[in-house]
């Protein structure tokens, strides 16, 4: 069966409004998605990737965190079809707080904490928001789905790579681009 890799934050989960909102009232900040095209930004003393780095370490708010719309009918409808492995980046601080979650939302699947890099694992196709997941991985000869989000909005066209909007979008792509791809890769 084709193994399907669906990332965390930004795809499956909807991480960017708790998270500002957390941040901006800690901090009396008023950063939005519009300002999170790059990670190392300067606020106050520290960096923004600090920041998420250290929300990310309250449990409590990674628990509360909402499922993207339609994500949990479409992921349903999927595992019909296809391994389905949850790869995250996520630090290893989280990987508790992230199984139950996942488990919370869309039942027992696989969960890896991936470290840095995504495309050292055996998956088919790659849903994923970071440029640095989805490019090498599609330039590895596998199908990705580049979920929109204001901070890969300079990724590269390229053959293996599909923008998707939401997850009805994710869900027609898969079986009308990344699925056949895998396939004829396959033979």
């Amino acid at each position: 069966m084709t193994t399907l890799g669906l990332d965390v934050d930004s795809v499956l989960c909807d991480t960017m409004p708790l998270l500002l909102e957390k941040i901006n009232r800690e901090h009396g900040t008023t950063i939005t998605p519009l300002d999170a095209v790059e990670w190392d930004f300067q606020v106050e003393d520290t960096t923004f990737d600090a920041l998420i780095l250290a929300a990310f370490r309250d449990a409590e708010l990674l628990l509360s965190l909402p499922p993207m719309k339609d994500s949990q009918r479409i992921v349903k409808m999927l595992a019909k079809d296809f391994d389905i492995v949850v790869v995250t980046s996520r630090k290893e601080l989280t990987v508790d707080a992230t199984k139950v979650w996942v488990e919370k939302h869309f039942g027992p699947l696989q969960v890896i904490h991936t470290g840095d890099s995504k495309n050292g694992h055996a998956l088919d196709i790659l849903v994923d928001d970071a440029p640095h997941n989805v490019v090498p991985f599609a330039t590895s000869g596998r199908p990705a789905i580049l979920f929109d989000q204001p901070w890969n909005q300079e990724v590269p066209e390229h053959r293996l790579i599909w923008r998707c909007k939401n997850w009805l979008e994710v869900h027609r792509t898969i079986y009308a681009h990344a699925l056949p791809a895998t396939l004829y890769r396959k033979v």
